[in-house]
């Protein structure tokens, strides 16, 4: 199974942060560097995570401005605990893990203090780098 259910497309800039009616409830940033590289966006539908994956631009090879939206929802049984993805710091520190089991914890922190969370995303397990 895959962690992400959605690529919403090409994204510019590095942040990606809904359309704008959602609300931030989470951040997943670079335990490095506190580079936020994904958010938790809490709308009508539910709670999404969302991250952008640092790609080169074919018009500008060396440009770190652009990268993929990619898109799961988070639910009491999705993603799984164990299922998760690898993410990259737009500047340039890799090998981060993000999965199932740490986004309900953000999501359950967030409901219990009310206030937005910020989580340090692990390290990649060493068959997922």
């Amino acid at each position: 199974m895959s962690f992400w259910t959605a690529q919403t497309g090409p994204h510019w800039d590095g942040d990606a942060k809904g359309d704008g009616t959602d609300r931030c409830i989470g951040e997943v940033v670079c335990p490095d560097c506190q580079n936020v590289m994904a958010r938790f966006l809490e709308g009508a539908n539910g709670v999404g995570l969302r991250a952008w994956i640092p790609a080169r631009a074919v018009g500008d090879p060396g440009g770190r401005d652009a990268g993929w939206e990619c898109f799961t929802p988070i639910a009491d049984d999705q993603p799984a605990d164990q299922d998760g993805s690898v993410l990259s710091c737009w500047r340039g520190h890799g090998g981060l893990w993000i999965d199932g089991a740490a986004c309900r914890e953000v999501v359950r922190l967030y409901r219990e203090r009310g206030k937005k969370v910020r989580h340090a995303a692990g390290r990649a397990p060493g068959d997922a780098v």
